[in-house]
């Protein structure tokens, strides 16, 4: 009894690690799309209004 649930573990488990295995690649090709549309610029420049007071 205890050999069958220690080898049933293992099946389980070894499709747990062949579904997010399978889960991975897609995931890895979203992140480096997304990652290729981060600008990576070190500075930027904000233009700023001068506020209008109001008398």
């Amino acid at each position: 009894m205890l050999n069958q649930r220690a080898s049933d573990a293992q099946v389980s488990a070894g499709k747990l690690r062949t579904e997010v295995g399978e889960k991975v690649q897609p995931a890895q090709s979203l992140l480096d799309t997304a990652d290729a549309r981060v600008r990576d610029d070190e500075h930027i420049h904000v233009d700023r209004l001068e506020p209008r007071r109001s008398d």
